[in-house]
């Protein structure tokens, strides 16, 4: 009677504690996958909260059958409920550690969102102006206002200044008289009087 509730009683315990630690797992890869504001991610830590519970429940119930004598042959099975002690803290633990990440993860998200889209739209300005460049320099090259010499100088044969001295020593020597006269006339006049 004794061994076999006994051994029942740390089958259970085995299962329960597997059961815990699948749901854990569970709730890790939740964490992974979703934000803590998705369904998944809500039913997964449910379902280990609940595992949690029953398995508060059997430890309180079994801690009272030991401490009361009732049942001596299940000291495998405390050292059991111990390591479902254990496994329960590190499942709080681990949910408390995420919780927390999961409150900074939007501020992070969204600056490196930030950083992606300024380094994308610095890509496209460089693309535009890439585009722009290899614009200029086809419209350079075909600009009519440049020039190559393609033939040697030639001296022009119908020059600017006359070809001859003499009417443009003539022009001076009149443009020189027309100047000078009021100033000759005056002194002329000096002399006369």
């Amino acid at each position: 009677g004794a061994t076999s509730d006994a051994k029942s009683a740390n089958d259970a315990l085995s299962k329960l504690g597997l059961d815990l630690e699948q749901r854990r797992l569970e709730l890790e890869d939740a964490s992974r996958k979703f934000q803590s504001q998705s369904a998944e991610y809500q039913n997964a830590k449910r379902r280990l909260a609940s595992a949690e519970h029953l398995a508060k429940g059997v430890l309180e119930n079994e801690t009272r059958n030991l401490s009361s004598g009732m049942s001596p042959q299940l000291a495998r099975a405390s050292a059991q409920l111990d390591s479902l002690r254990a496994a329960v803290s590190e499942n709080q633990k681990i949910l408390a550690r995420y919780e927390q990440t999961a409150k900074t993860a939007p501020a992070n998200y969204a600056s490196v969102e930030a950083v992606k889209r300024s380094f994308l739209a610095a890509l496209e300005n460089k693309a535009l102006l890439d585009i722009e460049l290899a614009n200029a320099k086809i419209a350079e090259a075909r600009d009519p206002s440049r020039f190559e010499v393609v033939d040697p100088p030639q001296a022009d044969p119908d020059p600017v200044g006359p070809k001859r001295l003499f009417p443009t020593l003539l022009a001076f020597f009149v443009a020189l008289a027309i100047q000078s006269w009021p100033a000759w006339s005056t002194r002329l006049k000096a002399i006369d009087n």
